[in-house]
C-alpha cells in the first residue's frame, strides 16, 4: 500500500454508496481502502417497530460485499446501535459479519475504537487471531485530543496483540466545528498526532473529515468550500517529515445516520457535483413533486465549466444520459450513486496530481 497513493471514502452501507462503488473501473478500485460503516436496524414509523429484525439486517451483508466489492480490502465498522446485538446463534454482530466473510473468502479488516469497550475488543482480538488480516484503529478526534492518547493506543495494540504494522491507523475529524482558519487547526492535530509513538511504523495512515452540510443549501443550489481537502494539504505540509498522511472523508453524505419518518418529509432534487475545490449542488423544490427538474439540474452541471465529461465516471454518463433524455430521472438514490461514484473518481485523480503520481 502506497504511502501517498491511498483514498479512504467512508462511506454508510447503503445501495447508493456501493452500487457506485461496484460501477468503478478497477483502475480506481485500486487506490481506493474503504471504511464501510453498516447502519442501524431502519425504524418503521407506521408499524412502530424496526423493519427487520437484527438477523435480517446483517445476514445479506457477506453476499452483497462479495458482489459489490468482491475480494478487495475493505475496512469494517458499525454503528453504535448494533455493537452489543447478538444474532440468531448468539455470536455478537461482528463475530458473525466476520465469520461470513472468511467463509466466503474475502478480505475485509475489523475496525476498532478507543471507546469500545472489553467485549467488543475480545470479539476483535478473535477476530484478528481467526483472520490475520490486522485491525483498523479509528480514532476520533475527541479521543485525538485526550493527554491520554499514546497511552490508550498502545494498550490497545498490546490488548489485541497486535504489532503496529498490523494496524490502519484511521484520524477520524468527523464534523469539526470549524475549519478554518488551517494553519491554526492543523497546528493542533499535528500537536495531538505526534503524541502517537512510532507513526512511521503503521501499515497506513489516514486523516478523514467532512464539512459538507446539505441542511444548510438552499434553492437553488449552493457551492460550499471543500474545507477537509485544504486542511489535508496544510497536514501534509506540517507532516511530511514523519509521516505523509493519506487522504479520507465522507464522500457527499454526512457522518450521522439520522432516523426520520419519510412519511413528513418530502426532499429537494438536487446533485452533489465535486469540484476541485467547492461542491457545486444545483438544487430545486421536492423531488418527489417534480421528477423533471433533475435534467435542469444535470445541463447546469454540463454547463457549470466544471463538468468533466461523460465518460469520467459512471456518474457523469448518468449526468449526461438524464440532460440528452437518454436515461429517465431515476430516484433519489440514483443521484446519491451518481454523486458518490463522481466524487470518488474525482479525489482519487486529485489525490494523484497532488503527490505527483
Amino acid at each position: 500500500m502506497s504511502s501517498s497513493a491511498k483514498y479512504m471514502p467512508i462511506l454508510k452501507w447503503r445501495q447508493g454508496e456501493y452500487q457506485a462503488l461496484l460501477r468503478l473501473e478497477d483502475k480506481y478500485k485500486d487506490v481506493i481502502l474503504p471504511l464501510f460503516v453498516i447502519p442501524p436496524v431502519e425504524y418503521d414509523f407506521e408499524e412502530e417497530k424496526p423493519k427487520k429484525t437484527v438477523q435480517e439486517h446483517i445476514e445479506p451483508f457477506s453476499s452483497r460485499y462479495k458482489s459489490k466489492w468482491g475480494d478487495r480490502p475493505g475496512l469494517i465498522d458499525l454503528h453504535e446501535s448494533l455493537e452489543s446485538e447478538l444474532m440468531d446463534n448468539g455470536s455478537s454482530v461482528i463475530e458473525f459479519i466476520f465469520e461470513s466473510l472468511d467463509s466466503d473468502g474475502l478480505s475485509a479488516i475489523p475496525v476498532v475504537r478507543l471507546s469500545h469497550g472489553k467485549p467488543y475488543i475480545d470479539s476483535i482480538r478473535s477476530i484478528s487471531e481467526k483472520m490475520g488480516k490486522g485491525v483498523a484503529f479509528r480514532v476520533e478526534l475527541d479521543h485525538l485530543m485526550k493527554p491520554s492518547l499514546d497511552q490508550e493506543v498502545q494498550g490497545l495494540i498490546q490488548e489485541l496483540a497486535l504489532d503496529r504494522s498490523e494496524v490502519d491507523l484511521v484520524i477520524d475529524l468527523g464534523v469539526p466545528p470549524k475549519f478554518e482558519p488551517y494553519p491554526a487547526f492543523a497546528k493542533a492535530l499535528v500537536a495531538a498526532i505526534t503524541r502517537i509513538s512510532n507513526l512511521a511504523d503503521y501499515r497506513s495512515f489516514f486523516i478523514a473529515g467532512m464539512s459538507l452540510n446539505l441542511s444548510e443549501i438552499k434553492r437553488p443550489g449552493g457551492e460550499p468550500i471543500r474545507h477537509e481537502w485544504f486542511l489535508y494539504q496544510e497536514l501534509v505540509r506540517c507532516l511530511r517529515e514523519i509521516r505523509v498522511p493519506d487522504y479520507g472523508d465522507y464522500t457527499i453524505e454526512s457522518p450521522e445516520f439520522i432516523s426520520q419518518d419519510m412519511r413528513l418529509l418530502n426532499p429537494a432534487g438536487k446533485i452533489v457535483y465535486t469540484t476541485e475545490k467547492t461542491w457545486f449542488i444545483p438544487k430545486g423544490k421536492s423531488f418527489r413533486d417534480d421528477r423533471s427538474q433533475m435534467v435542469s439540474h444535470c445541463k447546469k452541471i454540463i454547463a457549470s465549466g466544471y463538468y468533466s465529461g461523460e465518460r469520467y465516471s459512471d456518474g457523469d454518463r448518468r449526468i449526461f444520459n438524464t440532460a440528452n433524455d437518454i436515461e429517465g430521472t431515476g430516484n433519489q438514490g440514483t443521484w446519491k450513486q451518481v454523486g458518490v461514484s463522481h466524487h470518488i473518481v474525482f479525489v482519487a485523480n486529485q489525490i494523484a496530481r497532488f503527490h505527483g503520481l
